[in-house]
Formats: structure tokens, sequence, C-alpha cells
């Protein structure tokens, strides 16, 4: 037989843990990839294939890189080509790519970026938001 005090202590668990706000799923990293700029595209292997996405976005690092299109492939051999005709600097990130439908599995990214006068290289990141 439960005591008040224990019926008191399990209620107040309860409503402690329905107070809690659920847990927010955080950006995972999919892929990395060293463009050259001397080049105009290059493309991003997806390490993980087996999880579902609904965002995807780029992180550059180490140079500006001038991002026109993203082509991204889904395991269901589709793809959508995304236009971007932006700059992204050096340590910024691209705005966010919604996927169409629910969730989507990516095989890999195409990136078309813009040449650079005197050519260096960038490190160009791709992250998922997960289900």
């Amino acid at each position: 037989m439960l005591t008040r005090r224990a019926i008191l202590l399990g209620a107040g668990s309860v409503a402690v843990t329905a107070a809690m706000p659920a847990r927010a799923a955080s950006w995972v990293d999919l892929g990395v990839r060293q463009v050259s700029l001397t080049k105009e595209a290059d493309r991003i292997a997806v390490l993980s294939s087996r999880r579902f996405f609904t965002k995807l976005r780029l992180t550059v690092t180490g140079n500006d890189v001038f991002l026109r299109a993203v082509t991204v492939h889904f395991q269901n051999d589709v793809s959508i080509r995304y236009r971007f005709d932006t700059l992204i600097a050096d340590g910024g990130r691209s705005a966010s790519i919604d996927l169409p439908g629910d969730a989507r599995r990516v095989q890999h990214v195409d990136l078309d970026y813009r040449r650079r006068a005197g050519g260096g290289s960038a490190i160009v990141s791709l992250q998922g938001m997960p289900v």
C-alpha cells in the first residue's frame, strides 16, 4: 500500500517531467570536402546514408566561397538543384535547405561555386537536421 508521502512524491515527479521541454534535434555532420577555388565544382559524399533528414546546410572555413548552386542527390535516385548565388564568408554558413517531403536519405551533394582569382582552397562541411 502506498503511503500519502509516496503518492505526493510520485505526482511531483510526473509534474516535473511534464514541464521539461522536449529535447530538440541538433545538426549532424554528414561530410566534408576541401574545395579548390581554381575549380568550379566538387562533391561531398554523405558519410552515413542510413538516417533521414529534413534540412541541410553548409559551413565554410579557410576562405570565402561564392556558392552558385547545390544539387542534392537522394538514395531513391532523385536529385534536386537549389540555386544560391551568394557569398558564404570564411567562418559562415549557408541558409538552411528544406528538403521536400517528410524526410529524405541523402547520398551526396554536388557543389557549384565560382572560381576565385588567385585560387586558394576552403573547407566546406555539410550538416543535416535529422528526423
